[in-house]
């Protein structure tokens, strides 16, 4: 499954700079004109999850937070 959210959705929801660490993006590709803040971004369903776009079991929770 594929989630798709646009450059600025994330940055309006705080997950920017997050979402740049979980990608390897630059995370002055906006400022920099590399990206519109429109563009479609295609997340995994796991990257959403990770992004807290998507709501967590019990037990992905606990795995994710001994992975972070």
């Amino acid at each position: 499954m594929k989630i798709t959210i646009t450059a600025r959705e994330l940055f309006d929801r705080g997950l920017w700079m997050d979402y740049c660490n979980l990608t390897g993006t630059n995370d002055w590709a906006i400022a920099e004109g590399l990206m519109s803040d429109d563009e479609e971004l295609s997340l995994t369903h796991k990257q959403a999850k990770k992004l807290g776009l998507l709501a967590l079991t019990p037990e992905e929770k606990w795995d994710l937070e001994e992975r972070w």
